[in-house]
Parts: C-alpha cells; structure tokens; sequence
C-alpha cells in the first residue's frame, strides 16, 4: 500500500509485483470512498481482492475542501470526473497498467460518483458496482446534476443510452432505496429505452438487508459480480 500524491491529490494505490517477464500488465481496480473521505479504509476493504485477482488498485482521495461535490463531479470547481481520470492515465504511463476499461466499485457519495462515471463514460468501463443512495433522471428536459441535459459549466457531460445499456453494472440497493420513485425512474429508464430499441439491458441488482448497510458488506455483493464470479 502507497499513499501518493499527483497535482495535490491523496491517493492510495497497489500494483502486484509480476511473477513473470512476459506477465500482462494488470487492470486496474478503482474503489471510490464515501461521505467520510476515509479512503484508507476504502482501499483496505478492497485490498485483498485485488490482490487475489492481481490487479492494480487505486483509491483517491477527494478532499472536501478541492471537491466538496465529488460525487456530482464538482461541476461547480474542479471537475473531480477530469482529475480521476487524469489520475489513471498518470498511472498507466509511471506503473504499466491497463486502463482501457476500469473495474469500479463506489460506496454512498462514492456510490453516486461510479454511478454518474457509469452513466457519462461508458466506453471506458469494464465492470462497475455501486450503492447510492440518490439516482438522477434519465431526463433530457433536467438540467445536470438533478437530469441529463447539459449545463453552460459541464457541456461535455452527456448520456447515450444505446451505449450504457451495453454496459455491465450493478446497483446494490437498501429496502428504502428500492422503493424510491428516484430509484424506480432511474431503473425504469433502461427498461424502456430496451423495449423501444430492442436491445438487452445489462444491468443487475444486489439488495441489502437493513442491517447490511456497510461497506464491507456492499463490497461482499459487488466483487463476486465484478470478477465474474456471480453474475
């Protein structure tokens, strides 16, 4: 475990040392921490997974003072969407790792943060898991961050259903957050968008009890999905 620095931001990252010359680089696993910025915890619960995948895990730390909107992608400061990804590809180049498609995981503000990554970047994931406890609209006639259409500040920020309901993700979800009209517009968005085109929506469900609302227990669900183990 490291605790690194790139233009000022905290991040916690692992590469497994290569068993081989001619060993692959690994891929690369990103874990998002929630609304307690506890991004050593983050990384910690995440670790022995990647480890025992071999991948390379990253965990960055959004510190409320740069990015007090991290999960909305700070559309207001710094974007916190440009500088993950700046962060990624800075770690391809210094520590030789695949980041064409990114495995991804967010917990709560975290769990927004992978969400709208999910929605607005989807060419660039490879599997994502998250627990949030808001949803968007998948509205053009809502401005971001409440819907889809873009904003004067975030014009780049868009969603193209054809290609995230390509898209391999899971929703983890509590009782309260399945039975939100939020959460039921969110979903029912792909459903209707896959009977107009005839495609096939990709995207599963995990619930949680009440009593399993941590992170721990949300990373239990999201890595069997995540590495193909529980589909």
């Amino acid at each position: 475990k490291q605790l690194l620095s790139y233009k000022g931001m905290l991040y916690f990252f692992y590469r497994p040392v290569p068993l081989r010359n001619d060993e692959p680089n690994p891929w690369l696993l990103s874990c998002i921490h929630g609304s307690d910025f506890n991004a050593e915890f983050t990384f910690d619960t995440c670790f022995s997974i990647a480890k025992q995948f071999r991948l390379a895990l990253l965990v960055p730390l959004f510190d409320p003072l740069t990015f007090p909107e991290y999960e909305i992608f700070n559309v207001r400061g710094e974007r916190s969407d440009n500088r993950f990804f700046e962060l990624v590809e800075h770690l391809k180049k210094v520590a030789n790792i695949t980041t064409r498609e990114l495995f991804l995981f967010g917990y709560e503000k975290g769990g927004e943060f992978v969400q709208r990554l999910t929605m607005t970047h989807p060419e660039r994931i490879a599997r994502s898991a998250f627990f949030a406890k808001s949803f968007f609209f998948v509205d053009t006639a809502r401005y971001y961050p409440a819907g889809t259409k873009p904003i004067p500040l975030a014009r780049d920020l868009t969603v193209d259903l054809s290609k995230v309901i390509k898209t391999d993700f899971a929703i983890l979800l509590d009782p309260a957050t399945a039975g939100s009209r939020a959460y039921k517009t969110y979903y029912g968005a792909f459903i209707e968008h896959s009977k107009a085109t005839e495609q096939t929506y990709r995207i599963r469900t995990r619930m949680l009890n009440q009593d399993q609302m941590t992170l721990q227990r949300a990373w239990d669900l999201a890595h069997p999905y995540l590495f193909g183990v529980n589909s």
